[in-house]
């Protein structure tokens, strides 16, 4: 009978997780919640716990996974091979996605008796499992872990213990998981990605995080920014032939932020006008402080001024490669006071530059 591991009333949980580790070095299985279902874990370089695991085997289709500590570890067994899985693997893990990457060469990475457990059909199966109890057990273990999810039913624990039956030796216990789903399962293509099993993860929220984020920036978010933002997206959309709506359907996210803005407040009268005449809207625009994870995430951030890029990058200096002035080398006046021919010279500058940046876009895309 498998060992019980209460997680939820534990006085020590890091205490539960050594006691893991200790017993997935000396070659024991442990039966993880996750946020999708139980899985079944063995420490790699253990074939005591390995071969049980690939006991549990059902198919190609229901195969083990390499599960790594964190986002970083499976970028680097990634490669370079596409820029969508690239942001799916730092937007989305830890989550309940299974990543099917192209088999890499490096042993020191993947040596040669784990590469013959996780990869099928000439596909690396990854995870990164969201899951307090595992995420610590991987960061204490020097190599990673040799998982196989359980079905939809093995969402509760009794239910994973009965479909894995005695290939258990512990079962951490944590009572129903979140979500009761199988993992998303995406192929990471170059230069793309393709869904294989809708999960948890639903499929546009897959394309969300896989898309390209563009952030405009100025000071206040109600004048310059908004109006690169809506503008930017009517040009990007009409290239597609989509409504700007479905634009992240599409691969795009296109975002704008302030500096120093009052949240909440709307666009400049002016700036809504400007921007209806020429076919975009701004009239549920809701000005917003530019954030970490703004940052952090966005593929390109477009500023305004000089200024404006000099506290940026004071502020967050990991972003300096990806931060640019949307003029070039020359600033983009404020409008703010200005009457209605202002705003419309202001946007006139603004699409000049917008207009660059799409045919940058359209370079890419035919590349």
């Amino acid at each position: 009978m498998a060992e019980r591991v209460d997680w939820t009333n534990a006085d020590d949980p890091q205490d539960v997780v050594h006691q893991l580790v200790e017993r997935l070095y000396e070659g024991h299985t442990v039966l993880f919640p996750t946020a999708a279902t139980y899985a079944l874990a063995a420490y790699a370089e253990r074939t005591e716990g390995t071969e049980r695991i690939m006991l549990a085997r059902r198919s190609d289709d229901w195969s083990p996974t390499l599960a790594v500590h964190d986002a970083e570890a499976c970028l680097a067994l990634a490669g370079a091979h596409s820029d969508a899985g690239r942001r799916i693997i730092e937007r989305g893990l830890p989550g309940p996605l299974t990543l099917l990457l192209p088999p890499i060469d490096d042993e020191d990475l993947l040596p040669p008796e784990t590469r013959a457990m996780v990869v099928h059909q000439n596909k690396l199966a990854v995870r990164v499992p969201a899951h307090e109890a595992i995420i610590e057990t991987l960061r204490l273990l020097p190599e990673p872990m040799i998982l196989m999810d359980g079905p939809p039913a093995a969402s509760r624990p009794e239910a994973a213990l009965e479909f894995f039956g005695n290939l258990v030796d512990i079962l951490v216990d944590d009572g129903p998981t979140p979500f009761g789903k199988p993992t998303t399962v995406i192929e990471v293509t170059a230069p793309s990605i393709e869904i294989r099993r809708e999960g948890v993860v639903p499929r546009g929220r897959v394309h969300r995080l896989a898309s390209e984020i563009i952030t405009f920036v100025c000071t206040g978010n109600t004048c310059r920014s908004p109006m690169a933002e809506a503008l930017f997206r009517k040009l990007l959309a009409d290239s597609l032939g989509v409504n700007p709506d479905a634009l992240p359907d599409h691969g795009f996210i296109i975002q704008s932020a302030g500096l120093s803005a009052h949240d909440g407040a709307s666009a400049a009268d002016e700036a809504i006008n400007t921007v209806k005449d020429q076919g975009g809207t701004l009239e549920d625009h809701v000005a917003q402080s530019l954030t970490h994870q703004m940052v952090h995430f966005s593929d390109r951030i477009y500023v305004m001024t000089r200024d404006h890029r000099s506290a940026l990058v004071s502020h967050w200096p990991e972003a300096s490669a990806k931060t640019a002035l949307l003029g070039g080398r020359h600033d983009v006046a404020d409008p703010i006071g200005g009457d209605q021919a202002r705003y419309r010279q202001c946007a006139g500058q603004i699409t000049t530059h917008l207009q660059q940046i799409l045919a940058d876009i359209k370079s890419r895309r035919r590349a």
